[in-house]
């Protein structure tokens, strides 16, 4: 089988035609003590390596050489020919902080593409698309945390890349960003991450997949798909530390055009909702499932919104979120009362409308809660009255937290409204 790995894994042979592979962690050249089977070579992976020079056997041409794995730990390095420019049959490149010099026909037949951070002097959009175009095999794009500079050229061709499957673009610059995807056409793909404010490609997947699901926080917002078949195209879109109000203006912006059947839409108002412009874009949100909140502020909050004191009462009166199913609110701040009135007012107007309101379950916040016990006793007759509301279920305790069967416990008796032992 040829040269065997040392103890510290610096060289390894990995298949019966004695093909090499190099594996150095520690700084030192293994073409140094290994350099008479380096015309074997098939995987080259080095994770660190000295920041003074660049190894020899990395710049200089290796025909058989089909995997480069590089990670550089000093960053700071000059840009160098990965393998004298000969690098056409390299079919798998990971970079990480690693600058090569990129021609624009170095790359023919590459299968996975992997870049992180900086990995060479002036990438541009033009440039990433041709060497895209000249590897139309590939199949894995993944290109993070690289400063792409926007080209000028109008109307670069769309390039088609049939055998990609997965793509992950992330932190590349938004104009950047918008610019590949609009020039980057693969009807096959099936898994989809970015970071970015980017919806047309998506919105047709959602329609293939026929189900997503967005979710909207105070320091992120993420909109992904749902489908669990392998043969459905798959997406992950993340956009990070926005403004909550201009997140739900982009989300409004997406469901303009989605159907809203197979749609979940959860909205985390832990953050604050006092913003006027963000409580009206609230409250023309039809399409929301799900909203949370163990801030004080926002559980008294939402159940004005719900209430909808300020549309006046009428025959055509439509409920706000009228596509709400469960609401988990910070018990310790709203009272049993105000429930009772937020959910008479909701389901009244429903019977007025062509648009009924879903059920509704409303639950404890457990955001913080490891106790199954509620945070206050409410008056039992209030919930007894909430319940026989056709449609709306009350839960008194957090279901994450539910005793398990067979365990001896203060538990919540849902019928005596009160606490119990039970099992």
């Amino acid at each position: 089988m040829g040269d065997s790995a040392d103890s510290t894994g610096n060289l390894h042979s990995t298949a019966a035609d004695c093909s090499l592979v190099p594996v150095e962690r520690s700084g030192t050249d293994p073409s140094s003590r290994s350099g008479h089977t380096r015309d074997r070579w098939k995987i080259v992976w080095l994770e660190i390596y000295s920041p003074d020079t660049v190894p020899q056997y990395l710049a200089s041409a290796a025909s058989l050489i089909e995997t480069v794995r590089l990670g550089n730990v000093f960053g700071g390095r000059p840009s160098f020919h990965l393998l004298g420019g000969e690098t056409h049959s390299v079919q798998h490149l990971d970079l990480h902080s690693v600058a090569i010099h990129w021609d624009r026909s170095s790359f023919r037949k590459l299968k996975s593409l992997k870049l992180q951070g900086h990995v060479g002097e002036s990438m541009t959009t033009d440039l990433f698309l041709e060497v895209l175009a000249n590897n139309p095999s590939l199949e894995i794009l993944k290109v993070t945390d690289l400063e792409i500079q926007l080209s000028e050229t109008p109307s670069p061709p769309t390039i088609r890349l049939l055998q990609l499957r997965s793509m992950e673009l992330k932190s590349l610059g938004f104009s950047a960003l918008d610019h590949l995807l609009r020039h980057i056409e693969a009807p096959h793909c099936q898994e989809i991450s970015i970071q970015g404010d980017y919806t047309p490609e998506f919105e047709e997947l959602h329609k293939k997949n026929g189900s997503s699901k967005f979710y909207a926080g105070p320091f992120v917002t993420r909109w992904r798909s749902l489908g669990n078949s392998d043969d459905s195209p798959r997406f992950d879109v993340h956009v990070y530390y926005a403004p909550f109000a201009s997140s739900l203006r982009w989300v409004e912006r997406v469901l303009e055009n989605l159907d809203q059947e197979g749609l979940e839409v959860t909205l985390d108002l832990d953050g604050g909702i006092g913003d006027p412009e963000l409580m009206s874009t609230l409250r023309r949100l039809r399409c929301v499932t799900d909203i949370c909140t163990s801030n004080p502020e926002n559980s008294r909050g939402i159940m004005d919104v719900l209430s909808d004191p300020s549309v006046p009462s009428s025959q055509n009166a439509v409920p706000l979120l009228p596509s709400l199913r469960r609401l988990s609110v910070s018990y310790a701040h709203v009272t049993a009362e105000e429930i009772l009135h937020m959910v008479r007012i909701r389901f009244a107007k429903s019977l007025h409308t062509t648009l009924k309101v879903h059920d509704l379950e409303i639950s404890p916040s457990n955001r913080r809660a490891i106790w199954p016990m509620p945070s206050r006793i409410f008056n039992f007759a209030t919930i007894t009255e909430i319940r026989s509301i056709d449609g709306v279920t009350l839960n008194m305790y957090n279901r994450s937290s539910t005793p398990k069967e067979g365990e001896l416990a203060v538990v919540w008796d849902e019928e005596k409204g009160g606490p119990t032992w039970g099992r």
